[in-house]
């Protein structure tokens, strides 16, 4: 009985502390933020930005999609095997908007200086106003580097990108 109780507080300890271990900080927000814009993935990207971000960035998105010709004659033809018609988006569905934000951030991400790597220099808190910047630097796929300075905040306990 003894030996059962033992293991059942020694798997919680460990459930405790790989929990803790793997909890969201302002770096690791950062680095899956900075994945999902090399990768193209919207998806990713709107889990880890505040929901005023999201809806910034998914108006910039779809606006950038109509306006751009190279964009919208690549992502028009897969969302009409989709059956999704773009002019009509104020109408559609919230899984149809997705999908169509999805598709032009997969081609407008094509069309950015596209990021071969990035590291992370450093960050800052300020837990009295749950706010964070992590500095990063981007290598470009055409051998330039820039630093990015991204802006965190702590929202209902959980770090997301602000700017």
């Amino acid at each position: 009985m003894r030996d059962i109780i033992k293991l059942g507080l020694l798997s919680l300890i460990i459930s405790l502390t790989f929990t803790a271990c793997m909890e969201d900080n302002p770096e690791t927000v950062t680095k899956k933020y900075m994945e999902a814009l090399k990768d193209g993935n919207f998806n990713e990207v709107s889990k880890v930005v505040s929901e005023d971000m999201k809806n910034n960035l998914s108006n910039n998105i779809f606006v950038n999609c109509i306006i751009n010709p190279e964009i919208k004659d690549e992502v028009i033809p897969k969302l009409e095997e989709k059956k999704i018609d773009i002019d009509e988006y104020n109408k559609l569905t919230l899984d149809k908007k997705t999908k169509i934000i999805n598709e032009c951030f997969k081609q407008w991400s094509k069309s950015l200086e596209n990021v071969s790597s990035y590291k992370i220099l450093f960050s800052k808190l300020n837990e009295k106003s749950n706010d964070a910047i992590v500095s990063v630097e981007v290598k470009l796929k055409n051998s330039g580097i820039k630093q990015e300075f991204i802006s965190l905040k702590r929202i209902d306990n959980e770090w997301k990108v602000i700017e």
